[in-house]
């Protein structure tokens, strides 16, 4: 099962037909090790407690599952906003009711504490996407 897991009702996650959306308050209710693929995409920024999330989502995942996070690469807004190459009407959105805006090498670091194995990163203009893998037990 591929999940995509949202922490708003109106927030759009994926066009993906074979992925389903999730509320993050519906998390309990799915079986540990039960998805191949769980995306967060915009979501670990928008919760209360987001490693404690991220530590639910990781048992959701299945051993040899992926797991995929998009989020606002708070560095570049930044360095954005003191260089006024970025307007407010774009950057305000960025920051606006965010709760969690880790770096990527903090949510990398934080990932490999949880025993996930980084697979590929990526920097965009103002965000930055990151693929882990859940190990095989051994």
């Amino acid at each position: 099962m591929k999940i995509s897991l949202v922490a708003r009702p109106t927030q759009q996650q994926t066009d993906n037909d074979d992925c389903i959306q999730v509320h993050i308050s519906q998390l309990n209710d799915i079986e540990n090790a039960s998805c191949t693929e769980i995306q967060l995409l915009n979501t670990l920024e928008k919760v209360e407690t987001p490693q404690e999330v991220l530590q639910q989502v990781i048992m959701k995942l299945r051993y040899g599952g992926t797991l995929i996070i998009v989020s606002t690469n708070i560095l570049a807004v930044a360095r954005d906003i003191i260089n006024n190459t970025i307007q407010f009407e774009e950057w305000q959105p960025l920051l606006y009711q965010k709760t969690f805006l880790p770096t990527l090498a903090y949510l990398k670091q934080l990932l490999k504490s949880y025993n996930l194995n980084i697979l590929n990163t990526y920097y965009g203009n103002t965000q930055y996407a990151i693929t882990a893998i859940r190990p095989d037990v051994t």
